[in-house]
């Protein structure tokens, strides 16, 4: 599926992956234009841990959007959300370890604890109110646990919003226990409609919420530029940065922090925002007209994902190979189980503007669903 990317013969509702279409990419490529010839050494220099300040300033300001107050010395500047992932991860925990995550969760978390040779501790989730904090506890009663990792603004794939107020159950959960709980905020900017919801962080009063995020899924995806803010261990992470990676893309990263400075980020948010709340909204119409009727489908208020139970003998492995050689792409659901699980699911990709050959796509994946419910 990741090599299916930008392949130009497959409809891309596989990745989850904005449409190039809504993204403000002239206009970030004007600003690092002017950026590198107002200074020529911007893109000649490192860009060193923990990143450029500008960029750093204008995280900690936005993160009073969602009742923080980071400053700019709590946040360093990443490769993507995937890198801020990562570092937080392993300064948290060691091979061996044990890790509780969301059930289903993203796949490149899924992946990632594989190569780290962490164990995973599936958690189920609710498609309304997302982790079962009473299965957490109870398995915390049974399992050492080393850290706890959670998306609670617009999962992926299940794309929920976490109420506030268990939110801050999860926050206390954790620290109860001593148990750093590292936040995938990759959506969170994403709102269909209302405010801006509050991260896992506003509710962090001791330092143990490590906050990853990234504009990748938001704004500019070849950019590759993230962050986190690691609380207690923000000085490990950024020694840690220091030795694997060493420093960010510096143009991207200046520009993008003169996009949030000059309103550009806030103007372009609220016409995506309603872009996806219509698309999503097309997508999730057409699949009730061409898929079975007794087929799942999630609600998401924000974001661009769709989350899609099918009837239970149809194998999304297999559908993922038929729709593909019939010029499709979808993301079958054991990719989001680190236990191979969610045999029967798929997630679409609601974020390209919708048009034609996107409806002939869902129809299409609507008759081979049809066809192999039958079988």
């Amino acid at each position: 599926m990741l090599a299916d990317f930008g392949a130009s013969d497959l409809v891309p509702l596989g990745g989850a992956v904005p449409g190039v279409e809504l993204l403000p990419g002239r206009k970030l490529a004007r600003t690092m234009a002017s950026i590198a010839r107002l200074s020529r050494s911007a893109g000649n220099t490192y860009d060193m841990p923990p990143g450029a300040e500008n960029l750093r300033r204008e995280i900690a300001r936005r993160s009073l959007t969602w009742g923080g107050a980071l400053k700019a010395d709590d946040v360093l500047v990443t490769i993507g959300g995937t890198e801020a992932l990562s570092l937080a991860l392993r300064v948290t925990c060691s091979p061996g370890d044990t890790v509780a995550v969301e059930s289903p969760t993203y796949f490149g978390l899924a992946r990632m604890l594989r190569e780290m040779r962490l164990k995973a501790l599936p958690i189920p989730v609710h498609s309304e109110t997302g982790m079962d904090l009473d299965y957490l506890r109870t398995a915390l009663r049974r399992t050492r646990v080393a850290a706890c990792v959670s998306n609670p603004n617009f999962q992926n794939p299940v794309g929920f919003l976490m109420p506030d107020d268990r939110k801050r159950e999860l926050v206390a959960l954790l620290a109860e226990r001593d148990i750093p709980l590292i936040e995938d905020d990759a959506y969170g900017d994403l709102q269909h409609e209302g405010v801006r919801p509050p991260c896992l962080k506003a509710f962090d009063k001791d330092e143990r919420v490590i906050l990853c995020g990234s504009f990748s899924k938001v704004l500019a995806p070849g950019y590759r530029v993230g962050y986190v803010a690691g609380g207690r261990w923000h000085a490990q992470i950024v020694a840690l940065k220091r030795v694997t990676t060493l420093g960010c893309p510096t143009l991207p990263t200046l520009a993008i922090a003169e996009f949030l400075r000059n309103g550009g980020y806030e103007r372009y948010l609220r016409s995506v925002r309603q872009a996806y709340r219509q698309q999503v909204e097309r997508m999730r119409l057409a699949i009730a007209e061409t898929f079975p009727a007794e087929i799942g489908l999630s609600r998401p208020r924000g974001s661009f994902l769709l989350w899609c139970e099918l009837p239970r003998n149809v194998d999304s492995i297999a559908l993922a190979h038929e729709a593909r050689a019939a010029g499709i792409s979808i993301a079958p659901g054991p990719l989001f189980s680190p236990e191979s699980g969610f045999r029967n699911y798929i997630r679409l990709n609601a974020g390209y503007a919708w048009n034609e050959r996107i409806e002939r796509a869902i129809g299409v994946l609507g008759h081979l669903v049809q066809r192999m419910g039958r079988a």
